[in-house]
């Protein structure tokens, strides 16, 4: 460490300590090197952080970071706890405002805490504390360090928490010295107990935490601890599914600390997340989800996570449910690509992302393209529109019958994807008339045995009627008996 030599009273103590035990050189820019350790012969030690410019990063010695831990390991060994805590109360607060949900990354920067990072290396040290047994460590630890780092946020924002973990590897990289040396304390693994209590937690350092675990595990290429962490999860979410997902913060929890694990360590343990996700919930060879019931419960979980989780995940789990028909999935893949639609992403789903970072991209002008595709394409082959005659992009307007067979196929289509084909939306700009007096009489009066074709009805009529604003005010004017449910 270096600091100027406009001295106040305490440095005047330390200069004094170390001009008579011969500690002190000078160097050619007129800065001083200083012994860590004198900082014991201070009353105040914290205070020369706040006095004199300090540069951790350029030149500190392994010999000073020695120097530095036997420092620490007095103040231990004193039980001078008042002193670490505030040698390393910046470090703490700025590592509980970087780590915040509120905090995206741009705004507060990650900085370095090399005394945070050197303290906890003397407590986990065992050549050093030899009088105190790794239980007392651990206590000091909790009481002195997790309990200041862990402080909950009143607030449980799972998909939040993982979403910034994610996108912010700087902050990682740069804490991540601190994070190995705390998961030597503290195991994310409590998540998964009942009884931790989840709102007391600080969910999105937990998480640093556990990836830092699983970078760890793919370096070391420890595929019996892979295994072994993987086993924890898989327990963990067969207990959630059996109790009918009674907990679902827990099981989204589980959910990503799966994601996590099987984004480092894919490749030795031969599983990616969807085929996980697959063998856990869909096939019926190796899933827990063994009635209806519990199929319901499943898609209503998925369905509260559709609006926020990451997008990557979302196509995953919209790719192994799509087609399925064991589940009534059909409104979860309508929220998963109204979803990808909002974030301009591909919502077609046909295939996987390649990671947790990378999510299927489509540009605009092929969303568009692709939707037209499946919608007008579909209803032309199917009633041989005359364009010469009513020059529409593919809705016919002849014979009742015609128009019965218009309506099922858009209800149709309009239940496979969950979206107002394009080739409808610009009928009701283009074609009003047709839309106003053919079209919207025909969807409304229409009728079926078929169940769910009756819902996509009802839910294509409230569609229709949210877009009342946006597409034309002729909307206004149709009676409002024509749009009772």
């Amino acid at each position: 460490m270096y600091l100027q030599t406009k001295f106040t009273i305490f440095e005047y103590k330390v200069y004094k300590y170390m001009v008579e035990s011969s500690d002190i050189r000078e160097n050619n820019s007129k800065r001083f090197i200083i012994p860590t350790a004198c900082l014991s012969r201070v009353d105040a030690p914290h205070m020369l952080f706040d006095t004199w410019t300090i540069d951790y990063t350029s030149r500190v010695s392994s010999s000073s970071s020695a120097v530095y831990q036997d420092y620490v390991e007095e103040m231990i060994v004193e039980s001078k706890w008042d002193v670490i805590q505030a040698i390393t109360n910046k470090e703490v607060e700025s590592m509980c405002t970087i780590w915040s949900l509120n905090n995206d990354g741009y705004q507060n920067e990650a900085v370095w805490c090399n005394h945070l990072e050197l303290i906890l290396t003397v407590l986990h040290d065992p050549k050093r504390l030899r009088i105190f047994s790794d239980e007392e460590r651990r206590g000091m630890v909790k009481s002195y360090i997790l309990n200041r780092l862990l402080t909950p946020e009143g607030e449980m924002d799972i998909m939040k928490a993982k979403q910034l973990v994610l996108q912010d590897s700087r902050t990682l990289m740069v804490h991540g010295g601190v994070l190995r040396l705390l998961t030597n304390w503290v195991n994310p693994s409590i998540l998964l107990s009942s009884e931790t209590k989840l709102p007391l937690i600080h969910i999105r350092l937990m998480f640093g935490l556990y990836m830092i675990i699983c970078q760890r595990v793919a370096q070391a290429y420890d595929i019996g601890e892979a295994a072994n962490m993987l086993k924890k999860l898989n327990d963990a979410a067969v207990n959630i599914i059996t109790n009918g997902f009674r907990d679902k913060e827990r099981m989204s929890i589980i959910l990503t600390m799966v994601q996590f694990l099987l984004l480092h360590t894919s490749e030795m343990l031969g599983l990616k997340y969807p085929k996980w996700f697959e063998q856990m919930f869909i096939d019926p060879n190796s899933t827990h989800i063994n009635t209806t019931r519990m199929g319901q419960q499943f898609l209503s979980f998925l369905e509260s996570l559709a609006t926020c989780d990451t997008p990557a995940v979302l196509q995953m789990h919209g790719k192994a449910l799509q087609g399925n028909r064991n589940l009534p999935v059909q409104r979860f893949i309508s929220l998963v690509k109204t979803r990808l639609m909002e974030l301009g992403l591909d919502q077609s789903l046909r295939t996987h992302p390649t990671s947790l970072h990378h999510s299927v991209q489509v540009s605009t002008s092929q969303y568009f393209d692709s939707i037209n595709r499946n919608t007008s394409a579909t209803v032309t082959s199917a009633l041989a529109y005359n364009n010469n005659i009513n020059g529409s992009n593919g809705h016919a307007s002849g014979t009742p019958l015609q128009q019965e067979n218009t309506v099922e196929v858009i209800l149709t289509t309009f239940k496979e994807t969950g979206l107002i084909p394009k080739s409808l939306l610009e009928d009701s700009i283009f074609r009003p008339l047709w839309f106003k007096v053919t079209f919207l009489p025909s969807l409304i009066q229409w009728q079926s045995s078929n169940n769910e074709l009756e819902m996509a009805r009802d839910q294509l009529i409230q569609a229709l009627r949210d877009l009342t604003t946006t597409i034309d005010p002729y909307y206004a004017s149709i009676s409002m008996n024509h749009w009772c449910l």
